[in-house]
C-alpha cells in the first residue's frame, strides 16, 4: 500500500507515513483515500464536504476493486455520509446492495484518482 500511494504522490507525506505506520494498517482499500488526503494536505485539492472513500490504487493512480464493499457502504451510510467514492469495478455490486438494503448514500464510481479529484471539485462547486 505504501508504495502505491507514495509513487502516485511522488513523495512521502508525514501524515500519511504516520497512518501507514500504525499497527494493523495493511488494507489496500485506504489507498484512494490516502492519496486524496495527500493532495488536500499539499493544497492541490480542496474539499468542504463529508464523504467516504474506498479503493485501492495502482502506482499510476488507477482505482482498483476492493473487498467487503457491502460492509463499507453500510458503515458509511449509518455514519451519516452523504457520498461515497468507490472503484468502478465494484459499481454493479454496490447497485445491488443499494436496492436490497435501501441505502440513502449517493455512490460515485471512478476508474482513476483524477476522476475522483474532478468529482470532488464538481461536488464542491468548482470547475
Amino acid at each position: 500500500m505504501r508504495e502505491n500511494v507514495n509513487q502516485y504522490l511522488g513523495q512521502e507525506d508525514v501524515y500519511i507515513k504516520g497512518f501507514l505506520n500504525r499497527d494493523h494498517t495493511d488494507a489496500n482499500s485506504a489507498e484512494l483515500g490516502l492519496a486524496l488526503t495527500g493532495l488536500i494536505i499539499r493544497g492541490n485539492l480542496q474539499n468542504n464536504l463529508n464523504f467516504a472513500v474506498t479503493g485501492a490504487i495502482s502506482k499510476t493512480g488507477d482505482v482498483l476493486k476492493v473487498g467487503s464493499i457491502k460492509e463499507k457502504i453500510q458503515i458509511a451510510d449509518v455514519s451519516g455520509f452523504s457520498y461515497i467514492i468507490i472503484p468502478i469495478e465494484n459499481a454493479e455490486e454496490v447497485s445491488n446492495i443499494q436496492k436490497e438494503y435501501n441505502r440513502n448514500i449517493q455512490v460515485f464510481d471512478v476508474t482513476h484518482i483524477d476522476e475522483a479529484v474532478k468529482l470532488i471539485n464538481e461536488l464542491n462547486g468548482k470547475n
